[in-house]
């Protein structure tokens, strides 16, 4: 996470983007760039005119952020034109240690989320971790995660970057086992999963809790859970987490980060060939 991409359409709602970027960079350095995608045609008279409207923007939010961060860090910007998704994800994907950070509500293509927006997009064609953020402000701190695991073997893969964050804000993990069967052989797989969850977190020294939530919506329940508790992030896989249940009301990273009022930290499954040890450890439970 020592790289943050923010994009940015200049609405006062896509500046969450930068208020995420500015959470993880209070713990550590980092650089954050943030990128801002025209829509019109390069050569043109109005493509001219929207580079530099585009410009003085981010001279403008330059100064309004270059001094909020600690020595060690850095703010840069491009401007680039094209589908927005697509040049977001050609920038952040040249560092595989980066992460996306947006808000999921603004201008320009983020206001229609789930409905064909750029954020959603985003989200789903990533590879890196996205972390996004819906209307309610950035918290200054993260003191309580919440972790669903389910029965899947991918769920486990985002238990590295759960602990990564954890240890970086002295946070404590509440793990969410999440199922929408009793059947014993759901509820004994979980089991299993969510003890070796815990141990290993346990190993790494990282205070954890362990709750089993049964019900038909997992969406529904792990976004529940997390604001009874007063949770301030959660850290979802991005693709498998799907009950038949939810097929219907689509899929169960969607619903969560159109519901969860916390900012949601997406990490999309990866195959065996392209994971580092940790996760291949991880991924090779049974």
């Amino acid at each position: 996470m020592k790289h943050i991409t923010v994009p940015l359409d200049f609405s006062p709602e896509s500046l969450k983007g930068m208020d995420l970027a500015l959470l993880f960079a209070s713990k550590t350095s980092v650089h954050v760039h943030m990128i801002h995608v025209l829509q019109t045609e390069p050569g043109s008279v109005l493509f001219s005119q929207d580079y530099q409207k585009a410009e003085q923007q981010f001279e403008k939010i330059y100064d309004q952020f270059a001094d909020r961060f600690e020595p060690g860090s850095r703010l840069t910007y491009s401007i680039a034109a094209g589908k927005v998704y697509e040049e977001v994800l050609n920038y952040s994907e040249a560092d595989p240690s980066g992460i996306i950070a947006l808000s999921s509500h603004g201008q320009s293509g983020f206001e229609d989320f789930f409905l064909g927006g750029q954020a959603f997009r985003i989200v789903s064609a990533s590879m890196q971790p996205v972390i996004t953020i819906r209307k309610n402000p950035v918290p200054r701190s993260i003191g309580k995660l919440v972790l669903p695991i389910d029965t899947t073997r991918e769920t486990r893969q985002k238990v590295p970057a759960a602990a990564q964050i954890a240890r970086l804000f002295g946070a404590s993990v509440f793990i969410a086992a999440i199922a929408s069967s009793r059947g014993r052989k759901v509820q004994d797989r979980l089991s299993a999963y969510v003890r070796q969850v815990k141990n290993y977190f346990e190993q790494q020294q990282i205070p954890c809790s362990v709750s089993f939530l049964i019900g038909n919506n997992l969406a529904d329940l792990t976004v529940g859970y997390s604001e009874e508790i007063g949770a301030d992030l959660m850290v979802i896989m991005s693709e498998q987490e799907v009950s038949m249940t939810n097929l219907v009301l689509g899929n169960y990273a969607q619903q969560v980060l159109n519901k969860a009022e916390i900012p949601v930290l997406n990490i999309t499954p990866k195959p065996m060939h392209r994971m580092g040890f940790e996760e291949i450890f991880l991924h090779s439970w049974s």
